[in-house]
């Protein structure tokens, strides 16, 4: 694999025995990361990237809305990609984890300085010099958005982790600045 331009982010699949079985290219003229991976029991992988300017996925190339936007990409057990799509706007958005269900739908949290909207509308608060708000979203195996929450609070609140149980109920974790109420998460 080759870079484009600045950092770009690479996939491989190894065997038991460490061999590769597939690579994939997501690559663009920024910098971007791939803060997390995951994969579900039909051994699709499901990819959670930043991107800062533009990035081609097999063929098709999705440009960033702001600083930074959110990149998902699943990819089949053979490394063909399923779905893709890419979601932020003007303000910087982060994933820093995902996690996936039993059916293969995923989960993934992460911090918004704006809006942020999986396709359901937007969550999070419009970019004005705000602090830094949680998000959670839940794709299903399709890449359609079954829903999205945002913390809602003026103090800093980043996603930084999160993981699906075996009843598929999601646990979160974070950090936070100043007070948090945890009871008012929004949709």
């Amino acid at each position: 694999l080759s870079a484009s331009g600045g950092r770009d982010v690479f996939v491989v699949k190894l065997d038991a025995q460490g061999d590769a079985e597939w690579t994939a290219l997501l690559a663009g003229a920024g910098d971007d990361e791939a803060p997390s991976v995951a994969v579900d029991d039909a051994g699709r992988v499901v990819v959670g990237a930043n991107v800062t300017q533009d990035v081609t996925v097999q063929g098709t190339t999705y440009t960033s809305a702001g600083a930074s936007d959110v990149l998902l990409v699943q990819f089949d057990a053979q490394g063909t990609v399923r779905w893709s799509g890419l979601y932020g706007d003007e303000g910087p958005q982060w994933v820093r984890d995902l996690d996936v269900f039993s059916g293969g739908a995923v989960v993934l949290t992460g911090s918004t300085n704006g809006r942020i909207d999986f396709g359901k509308g937007p969550v999070g608060q419009p970019f004005e010099g705000v602090a830094l708000d949680a998000f959670l979203a839940r794709i299903d195996v399709n890449g359609e958005a079954d829903w999205s929450k945002a913390f809602g609070q003026t103090t800093m609140v980043r996603g930084r982790t999160v993981a699906v149980d075996g009843q598929d109920d999601v646990i979160t974790a974070g950090q936070f600045t100043g007070t948090v109420d945890l009871s008012t998460v929004t949709r």
